[in-house]
């Protein structure tokens, strides 16, 4: 038996390229450069912004500061600001008047907030009293008649003697 004969893969030839006709390409011209401007804009905050509140972030108080934010009316530019605490708003809530032994006292307590000063006043504490007796007309209304009273007080202190 004869081997048979290996087949020969039949080669195709290519088609001939077909060339085209060179396209009539336009040069591409160059952007050109911008030129600077020779009016710039001017700026409208050269001599400083005008800052008017916008907003305000956090309300200060008696312990706290708060912030704000500013906004320039000419540009538009915005920035936060401290706002410094406020003042305690104080009012006196209790007094007792002092005398020669004791001083006087005044309590003060902030509106706002529980702030509270006690305050006292010890000028006439440390002298001896300087007792006088005197007598005062008084309207007595159970008897409906005008009688006199006789009264030992300090002249420094106004305080009754016992």
């Amino acid at each position: 038996v004869k081997p048979a004969e290996t087949a020969k893969p039949v080669q195709t030839q290519k088609p001939a390229e077909t060339t085209k006709p060179a396209e009539t390409q336009k040069p591409v011209e160059p952007t050109p450069a911008k030129t600077p401007d020779p009016t710039p804009t001017p700026d409208p905050c050269a001599n400083g912004h005008d800052w008017v509140m916008k907003d305000v972030w956090v309300e200060p108080t008696c312990w706290h500061e708060g912030t704000k934010l500013l906004e320039c009316t000419k540009c538009g530019r915005t920035k936060a600001v401290a706002m410094s605490e406020i003042p305690h708003e104080m009012e006196a809530v209790s007094h007792r008047d002092g005398d020669c032994v004791d001083p006087a006292f005044t309590r003060y307590k902030c509106k706002n907030c529980d702030y509270f000063e006690d305050k006292y006043d010890d000028s006439c504490v440390g002298r001896d009293h300087h007792w006088v007796t005197g007598t005062y007309e008084e309207f007595d209304e159970e008897l409906l008649e005008w009688v006199t009273i006789e009264r030992t007080f300090c002249t420094r202190c106004n305080k009754d003697k016992d």
